[in-house]
């Protein structure tokens, strides 16, 4: 029968022995010896490997050791010793990438070591130069000729890590291997996220047209990227059923009073239970907010509609994360996006907004119990984008139409001439903005269904006019709620208010460069 070996160690040591890891130290030209002897005085390890030189001088000519790294100390220590190495004299900093310490691999740390015990002749390779054409003959990019960056870049004073990148890639000469390359004008920010660690954030691209008739020329599109959910739990399809969670509730009573639940109790909790497993997975996945304060504006606005309009229902908001306009209800819990937040004009624009996601719990729509069963939110992130949508019914979003006009009859946001025109700019542009109105998990807002269930509200509004400038029918995305990449948290936006110079600066639903105030984490 087959022979097994058991292999025990204490998980403390096998942990500290993981995160003891080698890496490269930079110090002053020709003063690694010194710190490398500083360094071992603090009982760390060190690999200063020399190479033999000889050297011209005027009256005569010296063999002289050198370090074969200059400028670097390689220093094998634990990340949590970080301050002790930096605190040693002749160490600048631990070189990294993004402003995070890179640890340098354990088998090429072992093969110098190797060398050096060998007492094998050593040299560095010159160093390239700056316009020097290199091919990558390993990896990813294997023999791929990539382009050159053309542009200006920002560092921040401390830890040298690059925060801004404005310009474009000049293409490589092409190939019968590849293809010729196209490179967009970006402009890319990194913030800082925590200790040392500046992630990318946003970028914004805009591609320029041509003139016409010597008309300056508009840009032929822009975009924004932005990036989020660096500490995002990880989503894997199976984790749940490695999780056991054990509820530490009082003692058994054998003689407790009954607490049996009646058929529509059961299905009530049955649903909650859906809708808490839906917003588990959407807020693990990224795509939806923690809850904050933004959460705490928009209950307030929900809670001023059931009161004014005696709804015997509770209801709760939470933010997702994407930009296109879409709002949906799980059970009583209102999503809503951040790009619809950022676009409403007013709050009685976003009152009318809730009031009609409101409508559906009031009016009892059901809630999809399918995700009452834990397997049914085990989806990786791209199994959600097709597997969870919550898109209501035409009868239902007929009848919900006729709800909210009465939530809002009821309402104290009685002044709704500026949620109608916000109705009117939407369907005025849903063929010129199809990807920021096509909704990815909800129901879709700018739709010719959707806007005639709310036409009392956009008959009541003035007519459009672009030119005025008293007249803000939608604000540009970005307008209203801010991003922390790296905890998903979201905060509203905090700038002075400016007098608009020409119609043109209303970029309703436009998008905008990012121009960010850079502070670094506490």
């Amino acid at each position: 029968m087959p022979q097994y070996t058991t292999f025990e160690q204490p998980i403390c040591e096998r942990a500290t022995r993981e995160q003891v890891r080698w890496y490269a130290l930079t110090v002053p030209y020709q003063h690694e010896r010194q710190t490398e002897k500083a360094l071992q005085s603090k009982g760390l390890e060190t690999l200063v490997p020399l190479y033999r030189s000889r050297r011209q001088w005027s009256d005569r000519v010296k063999d002289v050791d050198l370090p074969l790294f200059a400028g670097y100390v390689p220093c094998h220590f634990d990340l949590s010793d970080r301050i002790q190495v930096l605190d040693t004299p002749g160490v600048a900093k631990i070189v990294g990438f993004g402003g995070a310490p890179a640890a340098l691999e354990d088998s090429e740390m072992a093969a110098i070591q190797r060398v050096v015990a060998a007492k094998l002749p050593l040299a560095p390779w010159p160093y390239l130069k700056a316009g020097d054409r290199v091919r990558v003959e390993h990896g990813p990019l294997r023999k791929q000729d990539p382009g050159r960056f053309v542009g200006r870049i920002w560092v921040e004073d401390l830890g040298n890590s690059i925060v801004r990148s404005n310009g474009t890639y000049v293409p490589a000469i092409p190939s019968r291997r590849t293809p010729p390359a196209r490179y967009f004008q970006f402009d890319s920010w990194r913030v800082n996220v925590t200790l040392d660690v500046w992630a990318p954030s946003q970028i914004y691209v805009e591609e320029p047209g041509s003139s016409v008739e010597g008309r300056p020329s508009i840009p032929r599109f822009k975009a924004q990227t932005r990036i989020w959910g660096y500490a995002a739990a990880s989503s894997n399809k199976w984790d749940e059923l490695t999780q056991i969670l054990v509820d530490s509730g009082s003692q058994v009573e054998d003689h407790a009073p009954s607490k049996d639940l009646s058929p529509l109790e059961s299905q009530r909790v049955w649903e909650r239970q859906a809708e808490e497993n839906v917003v588990a997975r959407l807020e693990k996945s990224g795509l939806l907010a923690p809850s904050g304060p933004v959460d705490d504006v928009l209950n307030t606005v929900v809670n001023n509609l059931i009161v004014s309009a005696n709804l015997n229902v509770e209801a709760r908001c939470r933010v997702l994360l994407t930009t296109p306009l879409e709002t949906f209800s799980i059970g009583h819990t209102i999503v809503i996006s951040r790009g619809l937040i950022d676009v409403l004009p007013d709050e009685a624009s976003l009152a009318l907004v809730l009031a009609d996601e409101l409508s559906h719990i009031a009016l009892g729509h059901r809630t999809p119990t399918q995700f009452a069963f834990r397997n049914q939110t085990m989806l990786t992130d791209a199994e959600m984008f097709l597997r969870l949508h919550f898109e209501r019914t035409t009868p239902e979003l007929e009848a919900a139409g006729k709800k909210t006009v009465e939530i809002m009859r009821a309402s104290p946001y009685q002044k709704t001439a500026n949620a109608g025109l916000f109705l009117k700019a939407l369907g005025s542009r849903s063929s010129a903005l199809p990807r920021l109105l096509a909704a990815n998990l909800g129901n879709q807002l700018a739709n010719p269904e959707a806007l005639g269930r709310l036409a009392e509200f956009t008959a009541s509004a003035p007519d459009l006019e672009e030119s005025h400038l008293e007249q803000i029918a939608a604000l540009p995305l970005g307008s209203r709620v801010k991003l922390d990449p790296w905890r998903d948290q979201i905060t509203l936006v905090k700038t002075r208010p400016l007098e608009l110079l020409s119609p043109r600066e209303k970029m309703p639903f436009e998008i905008t460069p990012f121009i960010l105030y850079l502070t670094r984490s506490p």
